[in-house]
């Protein structure tokens, strides 16, 4: 079992000095506040209701609490929990990781379509500027044979990866292997609580897993149209 004193990742709370509160979940407390900080102090943040607050006490009158923590994998379980229990004020959308229901303000939806813009445009200009610095740039004989070796080994690096990936989706655990399993799982009761966890990991495990072989397949494509 995980040391809970090495996580970093849970539940947390934002108070505002009215007593309302806002509950949400976080893989990185440290990065969630500070991601938290930043929108409110530009005046773009997602809930309108901390907005407001921080609008009105400012920064430091907003306290960030930790209520919970657990693993990267039980955040939005716990979540929900705390929305159901706890019901924030601040909180728009009652379902975990849901953000359905949030209505941004005109000027919020302008202050967001500005930052997009910004961010096209500066990212337009890098890669004008990269293509520039790379622009007449000459390779050494050692270095375009190395290049050559490392494409004509690509297309072999990902049959092999193809093909373990294929045998994986085929793998079956041994029979003995699977009594042992039912065996020692047998005259364990779970609670209500204890299933639901199982589910929501088991479902969880495999959307991960479905998302790395569409991954590997994207990979394999790309390559296979740059290098032929």
């Amino acid at each position: 079992m995980a040391d809970n004193t090495l996580l970093n990742s849970g539940i947390y709370s934002i108070s505002a000095p009215s007593g309302n509160q806002y509950i949400g979940s976080a893989v990185n407390f440290i990065k969630r506040w500070s991601r938290h900080r930043r929108d409110l102090q530009k005046g773009i943040h997602c809930n309108p209701g901390l907005q407001n607050a921080y609008n009105k006490y400012g920064l430091d009158a907003l306290e960030f609490r930790k209520l919970l923590i657990c693993s990267r994998d039980n955040v939005i379980f716990y979540e929900q929990r705390a929305l159901d229990v706890l019901l924030p004020k601040y909180n728009s959308a009652k379902v975990a990781g849901n953000c359905s229901g949030v209505v941004h303000t005109e000027e919020t939806r302008r202050k967001l379509s500005a930052i997009q813009r910004s961010i096209i445009n500066n990212s337009g200009r890098f890669k004008k500027g990269a293509k520039s610095t790379m622009h007449g740039k000459k390779h050494s004989e050692a270095t375009r044979e190395k290049q050559s070796i490392a494409a004509k080994a690509r297309p072999i690096y990902w049959d092999r990866i193809e093909k373990m990936r294929l045998s994986n989706l085929g793998a079956t655990v041994p029979q003995d292997r699977r009594d042992k399993i039912s065996n020692a799982q047998k005259g364990i009761p779970k609670t209500a609580e204890q299933r639901l966890k199982l589910s929501a990991a088991a479902k969880l495990r495999w959307a991960k897993q479905d998302e790395r072989n569409k991954q590997s397949l994207r990979t394999k494509a790309y390559h296979e149209r740059v290098h032929g």
